[in-house]
């Protein structure tokens, strides 16, 4: 069972990974667009695991 705890922590790893990520000297299209999408999961998560009623 997925707990909130564990939801509101891995939003903030996703997000600080993508953050990390983005600011690499990486300068392809498919490189900002995946670690937007990462960023964009771990919001996701972040604010389902605040959400949520557990």
């Amino acid at each position: 069972m997925i707990t909130k705890k564990r939801l509101i922590i891995l939003g903030i790893l996703l997000m600080v990974a993508g953050f990390v990520a983005a600011n690499l000297e990486i300068d392809t299209k498919w490189h900002y667009f995946g670690t937007g999408i990462e960023f964009g999961v771990g919001i996701a998560l972040l604010v389902g695991g605040l959400r949520r009623k557990e």
